[in-house]
């Protein structure tokens, strides 16, 4: 019973979302604008949803509410970097993950992976040295394991 249940629902929402051309805020029943500005979760969530369909602008735009979250700031500053990424502006994204790389909310899990984001968008930008930089500044953390550091410091001879 549950499983046709969550058939029922994720048809319907498929439905919805055709109808709206993947536009989750008539889908949720409220326009975004009407979403209170300190949800932070909600715009996380939503910012969430939108880069998974490929819809960037919005994406960045949730997120930049969530990012007023203390708490969500570290979190929604790599996703819109990341954003940032896929939409071909690592200069962009290199400032995110700088700005999330300042708050005194990240533990050291998510500052190992910010310093792998911002490897990935110097290589974009084709700065090799700052890019082996933040592969070291992980193994300096004691994260030799993580992902595939070793062999991107090999590939970019550092």
């Amino acid at each position: 019973a549950l499983a046709s249940e969550h058939a029922e629902v994720t048809g319907s929402l498929d439905h919805h979302l055709d109808e709206h051309e993947g536009d989750l805020g008539t889908v949720v029943g409220t326009e975004l604008s009407e979403l209170a500005p300190d949800d932070a979760d909600t715009h996380f969530d939503l910012g969430m949803a939108f880069k998974q369909m490929g819809q960037y602008k919005k994406a960045i735009s949730e997120l930049e509410v969530a990012a007023r979250n203390a708490e969500k700031r570290p979190e929604a500053l790599r996703f819109i970097a990341l954003c940032n990424l896929e939409q071909g502006n690592p200069q962009s994204a290199v400032e995110h993950l700088g700005q999330a790389l300042t708050s005194p909310m990240l533990n050291s899990a998510a500052r190992i992976g910010l310093h792998y984001d911002l490897a990935t968008a110097f290589e974009q930008l084709g700065d090799t040295p700052r890019a082996i930089a933040e592969l070291r500044a992980i193994l300096d953390a004691g994260a030799s394991d993580f992902l595939d550091v070793q062999a991107r410091l090999t590939r970019l001879g550092g």
